[in-house]
């Protein structure tokens, strides 16, 4: 009997240690990896905060399907690329720069330069030429990136702008607009409409939008390893396949301002 007992208790105890390895190892298996993530401050609706907005819910979304969490950092843009190159995992919405040693993705946000000006002012604005006169405010580097007229007028020919300067925090930028203190803008249309609606009813003012510039800007996310660059491209195609990076866009936006319909519409 003492024999029968021994044998149980040897059998129970093995049996138990199975069953403690296997959870460890599907524990582990399971396990979130961590996937740290810059972003350009200051954009809502993109970016509204490190808990929300638009282009956070896109890169979440991605990583979500790869078991991969992701955690948020938010810095200037202009700092961002810098952030991705020392210090982080990756950064969303950069520009493709070529041999920096970093993996890019494919492009997934899209961001609709446009001109805009108060309707009462009449300003006529077809081409880029037509800034000659305005003052100007636009958002942190898009004399870099919004073509080589708008470099011309402003780096060769700064006498032709009545001024022309960026912020970091384009609310400055609605803000200058509603009170004069500048001619017109240059943003993306969603966002003026985002903070245009955060306007005082009172407030609100009747503007022009004035479509000089190539129709949308693309971006895409850069990492630092080629692992990473591919489970975010691996997501992208799963949100897009079962429909989350549609029902992303339309929770912040109305079905027009989905890029792909977008791309196609005229001002």
């Amino acid at each position: 009997m003492r024999i029968l007992r021994s044998n149980l208790n040897e059998l129970l105890t093995g049996f138990i240690i199975k069953v403690i390895c296997c959870l460890l190892f599907n524990t582990n298996s399971h396990a979130l990896e961590i996937v740290y993530i810059g972003f350009g401050q200051d954009k809502p609706p993109y970016v509204i905060n490190e808990e929300s907005g638009l282009e956070i819910d896109l890169v979440r979304a991605a990583f979500a399907t790869q078991n991969t969490e992701v955690v948020i950092r938010l810095f200037p843009r202009k700092a961002l690329y810098q952030q991705v190159k020392k210090r982080l995992d990756g950064a969303s919405a950069l520009t493709l720069k070529e041999n920096d040693g970093l993996f890019y993705s494919v492009p997934y946000l899209v961001f609709f330069n446009v001109l805009v000006t108060k309707a009462d002012r009449k300003i006529i604005a077809n081409h880029v030429a037509d800034l000659a006169g305005l003052h100007v405010s636009s958002w942190q580097g898009a004399s870099r990136l919004l073509g080589s007229e708008l470099q011309s007028l402003i780096h060769q020919r700064q006498d032709v702008l009545a001024g022309y300067h960026e912020v970091n925090a384009q609310a400055q930028q609605i803000s200058m607009l509603l009170t004069n203190r500048t001619d017109a803008l240059i943003i993306d249309r969603n966002i003026f409409r985002w903070y245009w609606l955060k306007l005082p009813e009172k407030d609100r003012f009747d503007y022009s939008i004035h479509q000089i510039f190539p129709k949308t800007s693309v971006y895409q996310a850069a990492f630092q390893t080629e692992k990473f660059r591919d489970q975010f491209n691996a997501g992208l195609i799963a949100i897009k396949n079962n429909g989350k990076y549609d029902a992303i866009w339309q929770s912040y936006f109305n079905e027009e301002s989905i890029p792909k319909q977008q791309t196609h519409n005229n001002d």
